[in-house]
This record gives structure tokens, C-alpha cells and sequence, in this order.
């Protein structure tokens, strides 16, 4: 095909060939160089119920492995997980949405680094069979966005460090609502409908609450004394409370001082200087003076670690308080 050639254009020509092809065809394997893995999967997907490999970034000597593997009759599995150890930059998917294994997805505003750390928590307390996955906070909100119910068809539960809209007849809890014990009677329930026994449930709810806690604070921070950012966090609260006149409940505080602790030394590590990202003719006048409001509060913390407060981090953090500072009266 031309080198310039479209994805949609890919996929018709693929759509095409799978039409032609008679009902003794048992699966495809279709080895490219360029394009988008998931797009194409999911758009061939659409025409077959056949198995299905896609492999993206691929060289001549991956295919030659294909191929090889092919004539010795191996298996349509073997040869779609040896597709997925051929390099680090190459790309391979046999199966629909995330993984193929049962799943939960862990997210968090602050950073994939505190999903990374639920993450092994959770792996560290549940059984091997279920698998952790941890998104960006970003990434899964595309996900969620731009996918159907069928991509999300292994995932059993969905836990974020903030509530997160989506219709997609799944379960999606914000981690620090487990604080009330209507929530974490749920996701104990959860977790035993998926097969998970008593005990273990138990302890994973019991080890989130004291990761969620002003102790787990502490035990996260790797180079800044706990006592002083977190006092500089609750500081930085009390100024919104202050401000808009409001009284934020326990569970979204601890999730504030989490959020701010982990900001600032992850700012005060960090080489990475981000451009101005708001556009002055998208902002509203609520937003517009959140983002005045903070440039004053957080100066103190700026100059005492020397570190910048981003426009990144005021935009996470206008998300996290925007539903609970602007009450309509």
C-alpha cells in the first residue's frame, strides 16, 4: 500500500479480504508497520468473530518467526503470546480491550506512580488470577470516553481517587468513599462476587484505609519531612475552605493532602518544565479566578521549596474541587 495511506483506508482492505474469505478460516494474523494497534484491532474486530492477531512495528524477521510458526501447525494462542516477546517497541494484540484476564483498573489523579503503589498493594492482598492494571488518570478518562462496554468486558471494578462519570454497567469506586461503610461493604462484595474469599477482601480494605490515611501520607513521602508538608497541604486547604466559604468533608481533605504532599515532592524531584496550558479564551470566570486565587496561595509553598506550581496541577486541582467549591445557591 502507499506509504501515506490512512487508517480507515488499512481497514477497508482488510474488511474486504476477511469478507472474501470462506467459513474454513479459523483465524487472522495481520502483521503492519504503522498505524494505530487498538484502532485496527477493534475495526476489524467489527467484521469478524474469528480469532485475530494484529501486530504492529513488525520487521522481517518477526514475520519470518510468524511464519515458521505457522508451518510447524503451532496454536493460534502460542503463536499470538510469542508475538507479544518479539521487542520492547514492537506492539501485538489478540484480544478485545485491556487484557483478556479478569481485571480491575486502578487510577489516580495524582499520578500513575500512586497507582503503581495501589497497584502492587492490591497484588500483594488479592489472588494471582486477577489482574492489576494501572491508567493514568487521563488515559482512562479517554478510555471511557471513546469505548464501548465490550472493551471493558474483563474489567470487574474500577477504583480512582475521584469520582468518575461513565454509564458502562460496571462498578466504579472512588477509592476514598471506602471511608464510609456503605462503600466498603460494597467493594467487599465486590471483590467476593469475583471470586475472592472473606479474608482477603477484608484485609485489602483494611490495608487501603491506612494507605488513605494521614500515617499512609507519611509512609509515601521519600525525601520531604511528613510533618511539614502535610502541614503545608492542610494550609493550602484551609485557604480554599476560606475562600469560597465551604467545609470540605474528611474523606476528600485526605485525599487533598495526599494529592498536594505527593505534588510538591514530586516538583521538587522533577526536571520537566511544562508550557503555559491554559488558553485564555477557554476559561470560564469561575475557572479564571480559581486559577488567579491559586497562583496567590501557592507562592508561599513555591518559595519555600523553590519548586513552580504548573498549570497541570492547578487544572487536576481545579477538577478535584470544582464540584465542591461552586454550590449554587
Amino acid at each position: 500500500m502507499p506509504i501515506d495511506v490512512s487508517i480507515s483506508r488499512i481497514n477497508e482492505y482488510v474488511r474486504n479480504y476477511l469478507i472474501d474469505q470462506g467459513s474454513s478460516t479459523k483465524g487472522n494474523i495481520i502483521l503492519f508497520d504503522m498505524g494505530s494497534l487498538r484502532e485496527m484491532f477493534r475495526e476489524i474486530k467489527k467484521v469478524s468473530d474469528q480469532e485475530l492477531l494484529v501486530v504492529n512495528n513488525v520487521t522481517t524477521a518477526m514475520a519470518l518467526d510468524i511464519g515458521l510458526r505457522i508451518q510447524r501447525n503451532e496454536i493460534f494462542q502460542s503463536i499470538a503470546e510469542a508475538s507479544q516477546k518479539y521487542s520492547s517497541t514492537t506492539d501485538a494484540q489478540y484480544y478485545e480491550g485491556l487484557s483478556n484476564r479478569k481485571n480491575i483498573i486502578v487510577s489516580c489523579m495524582s499520578g500513575v506512580g500512586l497507582s503503581e503503589e495501589l497497584k502492587k498493594l492490591i497484588e500483594e492482598t488479592l489472588s494471582p488470577s486477577l489482574e492489576v492494571i494501572a491508567l493514568d488518570y487521563k488515559h482512562l478518562h479517554a478510555l471511557l470516553k471513546n469505548n464501548d462496554r465490550q472493551f471493558f468486558s474483563n474489567t470487574q471494578l474500577i477504583l480512582t481517587t475521584t469520582d468518575v462519570s461513565g454509564d458502562m454497567g460496571m462498578d466504579i469506586i472512588n477509592i476514598y468513599n471506602i471511608f464510609d461503610k456503605s462503600v466498603s461493604l460494597k467493594l467487599e462484595t465486590i471483590l467476593l462476587q469475583i471470586g475472592e474469599n472473606q479474608k482477603s477482601s477484608n484485609l485489602l480494605i483494611e490495608r487501603l484505609l491506612r494507605f488513605l490515611s494521614i500515617e499512609g501520607i507519611r509512609g509515601r513521602l521519600q525525601i520531604l519531612n511528613p510533618d511539614v508538608v502535610i502541614q503545608e497541604s492542610q494550609d493550602i486547604v484551609s485557604h480554599y475552605e476560606n475562600f469560597y466559604n465551604v467545609k470540605f468533608e474528611p474523606r476528600l481533605k485526605l485525599n487533598l493532602y495526599m494529592h498536594l504532599s505527593l505534588m510538591i515532592e514530586r516538583m521538587l524531584v522533577s526536571t520537566t518544565v511544562s508550557e503555559n496550558t491554559f488558553q485564555e479564551a477557554d476559561l470560564t470566570p469561575r475557572k479564571k479566578d480559581f486559577i488567579s486565587l491559586s497562583s496567590g496561595i501557592f507562592q508561599h509553598v513555591e518559595q519555600k521549596f523553590n519548586i513552580k506550581v504548573q498549570d497541570y496541577e492547578i487544572e487536576l486541582l481545579y477538577q478535584l474541587l470544582k464540584d465542591f467549591i461552586f454550590i449554587d445557591k
